[in-house]
């Protein structure tokens, strides 16, 4: 591993990176060369790109950056300093690197994506009910373009069915339940006024319940 991303990494597993003071700064500059695969660098504009790139096209970033990446995040995701601002964005900042190269990624197609819950979950903790919607509904488009072809959903569907590669994961139908808890927990806490978060959400419990169907019947769940 180079210099420079051994030496960002002993920053972030320092007991004073809580405060996260300039880490963002040094993140974004040795992760510079993805900037042309987010879609914004600006922590206000979460949302991830939306459209895979090939995988040969990224595969001399994955090559060089994964290791450091899949480090950071095991850092960040055990850190209860995570929470912190500065800190998450510099989360954000690596799972959307990890989204970039993830068409060469070996396993599952939505690895990354279950990678967000835990980002979610500190968001929302930090009271950023704005972002953390913005990313949850960003994460449910990119789960359901990743499990069906676009062409196969209509314009309303949110989730597709569980069927195939989506009825044989039970993380997937997990997923699909924490995200709409999390997008009912941001509209609750945040006080929403606006209608269509509410008309999304019970659109979205009902395309769900084919997938508590499914846990009811495969997996003992939580929820």
């Amino acid at each position: 591993m180079e210099a420079a991303a051994a030496d960002l990494l002993a920053a972030l597993s320092s007991p004073r990176s809580g405060s996260g003071a300039g880490l963002h700064a040094r993140f974004s500059a040795y992760l510079q060369p993805f900037s042309h695969y987010l879609l914004a660098a600006n922590p206000s504009n979460p949302t991830p790109p939306p459209k895979r790139t090939d995988a040969a096209t990224v595969r001399p970033l994955a090559k060089r950056f994964l290791p450091f990446l899949w480090s950071a995040l095991k850092v960040l995701s055990s850190n209860p300093s995570s929470a912190a601002d500065e800190l998450l964005d510099i989360y954000g900042l690596v799972l959307d690197c990890l989204a970039a190269i993830s068409p060469c990624l070996a396993g599952k197609p939505y690895a990354v994506l279950l990678q967000r819950v835990h980002f979610l979950r500190c968001l929302e903790s930090r009271g950023h009910y704005a972002r953390a919607e913005a990313e949850a509904a960003a994460t449910l488009d990119a789960l359901r373009c990743t499990l069906s072809p676009t062409t196969a959903l209509g314009a309303a569907s949110l989730l597709p069915e569980p069927a195939g590669v989506a009825g044989e994961d039970p993380e997937i139908a997990t997923l699909a339940v924490e995200l709409t808890v999390r997008l009912a927990n941001c509209a609750s806490k945040g006080k929403v006024k606006e209608a269509a978060p509410y008309q999304r959400l019970l659109v979205l419990v009902h395309q769900l319940r084919p997938w508590l169907r499914w846990l009811t019947l495969h997996f003992s769940s939580p929820y």
